[in-house]
């Protein structure tokens, strides 16, 4: 565990289990700032892994909005819901000491669920689709026996 010169723990950790996935599977390989939108890839076509994990309400004292944690629950800060996909130029802008003042934690907020809305599907959708697809299937094939049915496919 990281410790701080007094010897005390640390916030700042790795985000929870899972989450660094989610955030990444949500991000669709785009920074998530969007005023404007920034289309910077953050794995690039060479695979390298340019993005970078941000906090909204920053995890250590004198960190950016780290005054509006409620101090009640330190792994609140290392959940999804705290921590958003960018690219290097906007993390460091939203954590500078020179601009960190002119991104609340309701604009980040607010960033984050706009640009992830576009990526996320919930679990409900993928089974629909998934049901849709596997029923669909399974008319066809009630339709006509197991020896004639041929999958649908396009042949001139």
């Amino acid at each position: 565990m990281a410790k701080r010169t007094n010897g005390s723990e640390k916030n700042r950790k790795e985000p929870l289990a899972g989450v660094a996935r989610r955030l990444w599977a949500f991000s669709g390989n785009e920074c998530a700032w969007g005023d404007p939108h920034c289309s910077t890839r953050l794995v690039t076509e060479e695979g390298a892994w340019v993005g970078k994990i941000a906090h909204i309400i920053g995890a250590e004292p004198g960190s950016a909005r780290h005054e509006a944690w409620d101090g009640k629950d330190v792994e609140q800060l290392r959940d999804f819901h705290n921590l958003m996909l960018l690219c290097g130029v906007h993390h460091d802008l939203i954590d500078s000491s020179v601009t960190r003042h002119d991104y609340t934690v309701e604009y980040l907020r607010a960033v984050k669920q706009k640009h992830e809305a576009k990526y996320r599907y919930t679990v409900d959708d993928i089974e629909a689709e998934f049901r849709d697809t596997v029923n669909g299937s399974l008319e066809a094939y009630s339709r006509g026996s197991w020896r004639s049915w041929r999958w649908p496919c396009s042949v001139a």
